[in-house]
């Protein structure tokens, strides 16, 4: 991503700034509510915001996996184990 012919992974968009992504170009245009210096006060929170991916914000990111990449497979039987049933003798034989 580009701000103004600037690549950046993040910044506080000002009205006028261009924003490149890929071939797509977008001008920002708004009209500012407050004064600049009022940025200055949320400066703790603007950056607490971008510390945190929107999918975890979401809840959607999977726990890690283990250092080879597959899921842990368990050795332990979640089910009861059975009686050892022993067999007679065939009375054929």
């Amino acid at each position: 991503m580009k701000v103004n012919g600037d690549r950046t992974e993040k910044k506080v968009l000002q009205d006028g700034d261009i924003v490149t992504i890929g071939k797509r170009v977008f001008t920002i245009q708004f009209e500012e509510a407050g004064r600049p210096s009022d940025l200055e006060e949320f400066a703790d929170e603007v950056a607490a915001i971008f510390q945190q991916s929107l999918l975890e914000k979401a809840g959607l990111v999977h726990p890690p996996r283990n250092s080879t990449g597959r899921k842990s497979k368990s050795l332990a039987n979640p089910l009861k184990p059975q009686e050892n049933i022993e067999f007679g003798e065939d009375e054929d034989d």
